[in-house]
């Protein structure tokens, strides 16, 4: 229908501008040259006909690109509306959270560090289709524990964890890709509708595995130091010569960088350690008088570095960590993140998410991963169809576990 309408409007302006474009000829005709007028044959002498080539070719050139600017304009005004009027809502939605916060949740009885995350009977429906993404799913995972989501391509295992975060860290209606229509979802042994938005947040740790996405972010980050990039600190002087990060987010900085392996797979190659440029990009490795020289990381880095970053953040805001544990009470929900990864660097990940204290979400397309996690969770076309520990979903046999059955088969 736009189409038809764009061609419409383009033909009426077709129809003007051959009438503007004829104006010029009259004005020759009648009122520069006259006497042209009277006689046919010196319509065609070459020195009128040059005169009027010009004049017509020059007005048409003019006259095509204003008619192509106004129909583009014309078909550009409905998306330019449509975006004001969502920036306009969202807007809106935003200063109403910010002014209906609520008191802080009260860290006391109310709220047990050491419960992690609960989900019960979650149902959620997708925004942009009639259909379930998660259905009826019910999970537990305590502070210091790693459950794992495994299950076939497209089974709902990125779903689960988008439904989960978007729960828990209430985007906007116009970024919201779910919509949960029943169920619940605790933190600490409390129901999220009761925590304070913003200490819920901080709860939080989200980090969703899309291939586009990350290498967007990598070419946004690139040309920042480590140490920029790692900052998780709100400080308005950053943008300073002088500014240097606190304490507080040094030590999450150096935690996460820990627990990511990169403390000792990349800081030690790092001429500059915290305050080398990174970049993403190979042509910025050559020399240039505008820029500093940089160190090129791989994807499998740039990954780590993404969920190094997300990590430094939780650790920073967390404030009932206990020693040895930065992310105690926290909670990590992990899309994929160890695609890259090595079987040992895996199993240092995972050793390390545990001691941090979080109760850590994580899915994987690698079926082998379940071994790594204390408790392994099967999702099917949205639905959990299993939940155990890796030996207690073994021991039920390929005949009666699709875990065991995807298993046996490796093994074999």
């Amino acid at each position: 229908m736009k189409s038809l309408q764009s061609f419409i409007q383009e033909l009426g302006y077709g129809v003007a501008a051959l009438v503007l474009l004829a104006a010029p000829i009259a004005v020759y005709f009648f009122i520069i040259d006259p006497s042209v007028s009277a006689s046919t044959a010196s319509i065609f002498r070459w020195d009128s006909i040059v005169d009027i080539t010009t004049i017509v070719l020059f007005v048409g050139l003019a006259f095509t690109r204003t008619i192509k600017c106004a129909v583009n304009a014309t078909t550009v005004r409905p998306y330019v509306k449509s975006f004001l009027q969502r920036l306009s809502s969202t807007y809106e939605e935003v200063s109403s959270k910010q002014g209906q916060r609520g008191p802080a949740t009260q860290m006391g009885s109310a709220v047990n560090p050491t419960v992690g995350l609960s989900i019960k009977n979650m149902w959620v429906a997708h925004t942009a289709k009639r259909a379930w993404a998660v259905r009826g799913a019910s999970l537990d995972c305590n502070s210091g524990e790693i459950l794992v989501v495994v299950g076939d391509g497209g089974a709902g295992k990125s779903r689960l964890l988008t439904a989960i975060g978007e729960e828990l860290l209430s985007p906007t209606k116009q970024s919201r890709s779910t919509a949960k229509a029943r169920g619940s979802v605790s933190i600490g042994g409390m129901d999220s509708s009761r925590w304070n938005s913003e200490q819920l947040k901080r709860k939080v740790g989200l980090v969703l595995s899309d291939i586009h996405t990350d290498a967007d972010r990598a070419d946004f980050m690139s040309g920042s130091t480590l140490g920029e990039i790692l900052d998780p600190s709100n400080a308005e002087n950053k943008d300073d010569a002088s500014y240097s990060p606190s304490a507080g987010a040094k030590k999450a900085m150096s935690n996460a960088l820990l627990i990511t392996g990169l403390s000792s797979s990349l800081l030690p190659k790092l001429p500059s350690k915290l305050s080398t440029v990174v970049t993403a990009n190979e042509d910025d490795l050559s020399p240039s008088s505008l820029r500093p020289n940089g160190e090129l990381l791989s994807p499998g880095q740039w990954k780590k570095l993404l969920l190094a970053r997300v990590l430094a953040e939780v650790i920073f805001e967390n404030d009932v960590s206990s020693r040895g544990a930065p992310m105690q009470g926290s909670v990590l929900l992990l899309d994929d993140v160890t695609t890259h990864l090595s079987e040992s660097e895996e199993s240092k990940l995972f050793q390390m998410l545990r001691q941090s204290g979080a109760a850590t979400v994580l899915t994987s397309n690698k079926w082998a991963t379940g071994r790594l996690g204390d408790k392994v969770v099967v999702i099917q076309d949205g639905a959990i169809v299993e939940s155990g520990t890796h030996d207690e979903l073994l021991s039920l046999g390929p005949q009666q576990s699709l875990y065991a059955s995807k298993w046996f088969a490796m093994a074999s």
